[in-house]
């Protein structure tokens, strides 16, 4: 799977989150092959989606990586680096962070989970 059809993914379902669903909806995209993954949560009628991502479920190294991302300013919350996106800021974020924090391959398979409260 290339970059575009990932994006095309992430595009057809983040919206959902503040579009659909109701006072909790989350969507998951992982990877099968690492098991890494990252949580995107937020409710219907919300200006903002957040990303979540447990300190558990990064390495030190990652951690690093996702600290020096660009513009990206995250806090830490209930154990987890949390930050707000748009839509489109988050479209573009979940690439970055399975390419340049997780190192995963060009064409890794993005899995979903989309539950929508």
């Amino acid at each position: 799977m290339n970059s575009s059809e990932r994006k095309e993914i992430y595009s057809e379902n983040l919206p959902k989150l503040i579009f659909d669903g109701g006072d909790f909806n989350f969507v998951i995209f992982s990877d099968k092959e690492t098991e890494k993954y990252v949580q995107f949560h937020s409710n219907k009628g919300a200006k903002s989606i957040y990303v979540d991502i447990p300190y558990l479920a990064i390495e030190e190294d990652e951690t690093e990586r996702l600290l020096q991302l660009s513009d990206v300013k995250f806090k830490k919350e209930n154990e987890a680096y949390v930050a707000g996106f748009t839509i489109e800021e988050g479209v573009e974020f979940v690439d970055q962070l399975f390419l340049k924090v997780f190192l995963l391959p060009e064409d890794f398979q993005v899995e979903i989970e989309l539950v929508l409260d």
